[in-house]
């Protein structure tokens, strides 16, 4: 295959010069058979237009075999695998190439054909070159370059490597490193960037049920605390309540015992008198009986005396009733009757003015009671 490219590479001197490196190489690489079917024409020195068209076409035949041979190769060696070498991309590169340049010439010279008019010079150096060519191709036949069959792949020996290879290997693992190196710092910018945004949606989340949690506290606390005050005002109320039955019954259990003690007294001093009484009958009974004016004064005081007795009968009744009346109305009307205790004022007025009155009133009770009963004590030493 790249025999035919270099016959066919005469055509041009500036093509022929710049293809040795390619012959080189190309001899390295592998090639598939080549089948050029060549026409059985003679060749002729003529210069007949007849001759040379038959001969661009046989040329023309030629270059579309090998192109095809060339595009068959690339299809085989794209099919066995899929990545080719640096060597063989470079090799079908300058095998298109030459063959492109190849028709452009042949198409230039079947357009120079074609014109009426064809310079003597020109169309000479054109035949001289066409049978150049044909000459190098039974060159290469003969010495058997030039088959159907496809060459022998040729094993390349084991290259060593050097500093070169050494190097390129460092920069090819550089670069996967460094590719992997970016690949790994975007995953983790990636990861780290959400479990940032993750930190502060939770932060948030975190503050507002704290906060839901201390409105909830705070609610808990104060209806706990209202529960309380509503508790102490109601028993404070009972203790209020209860204070003031207490004070009351101790009130009138003292009004009782005032109107005991002087009933008792009232009675003590009944019996003295009567007891007075019937000495003074018991001394008079053996004397005799003379009305005087002495008889008269006591008769006056036993009248008197009885009236008082009378009187303080029907005012110890009239009291009994009197109490036994007091017994059916409220306890506050009492107070304000006989105290001038008025249970309407505010809850902190009773409780300041109440006690202090009540005490000075039992005080003055005690006091008057005790005086009494020192009087009731010394009368009867006296009698």
């Amino acid at each position: 295959m790249t025999s035919a490219v270099n016959s066919t590479a005469i055509i041009g001197d500036d093509i022929t010069s710049s293809t040795p490196n390619k012959r080189r190489r190309s001899l390295i690489m592998p090639s598939n058979e080549i089948s050029i079917e060549q026409s059985p024409s003679k060749r002729t020195r003529s210069s007949s237009p007849t001759n040379l068209q038959t001969m661009f076409s046989c040329l023309n035949d030629i270059v579309q075999s090998h192109r095809n041979l060339v595009r068959e190769y690339v299809d085989l060696q794209m099919r066995d695998r899929t990545d080719l070498s640096i060597d063989e991309q470079r090799f079908i590169k300058s095998e298109q190439d030459l063959i492109d340049k190849v028709e452009k010439n042949l198409q230039d010279i079947n357009q120079s054909l074609t014109m009426k008019q064809i310079p003597s010079k020109l169309s000479v150096d054109r035949v001289q070159h066409e049978s150049d060519i044909l000459k190098r191709i039974d060159e290469l036949k003969t010495h058997g370059k030039w088959s159907n069959q496809r060459l022998v792949k040729y094993i390349e020996p084991k290259k060593r490597k050097t500093h070169w290879d050494y190097l390129l290997d460092e920069m090819r693992w550089l670069a996967e490193d460094f590719a992997h190196e970016k690949r790994w710092k975007q995953m983790m910018a990636k990861k780290l960037s959400l479990a940032i945004l993750k930190y502060f949606r939770e932060k948030n989340q975190a503050e507002s049920q704290q906060q839901r949690d201390e409105i909830k506290r705070l609610r808990k606390q104060a209806l706990f605390v209202c529960k309380e005050v509503m508790n102490f005002w109601k028993n404070m109320h009972k203790i209020a309540e209860y204070k003031e039955t207490t004070r009351i019954q101790e009130l009138k259990k003292h009004q009782l015992d005032l109107h005991l003690n002087f009933i008792v007294d009232q009675t003590e001093k009944y019996s003295d008198w009567l007891v007075k009484s019937l000495k003074t009958e018991t001394n008079d009974d053996d004397a005799d009986f003379n009305v005087t004016e002495d008889m008269n004064d006591d008769d006056n005081e036993e009248t008197i005396e009885r009236e008082e007795q009378e009187e303080q009968d029907d005012y110890a009744v009239n009291e009994i009733k009197e109490l036994e009346a007091d017994k059916e109305e409220s306890i506050d009307a009492l107070l304000k009757r006989y105290y001038g205790i008025d249970i309407s004022n505010s809850s902190s007025e009773k409780e300041n003015n109440v006690p202090i009155e009540t005490k000075q009133d039992e005080n003055n009770d005690n006091d008057d009671y005790e005086d009494d009963n020192e009087d009731d004590k010394s009368q009867p030493s006296e009698d």
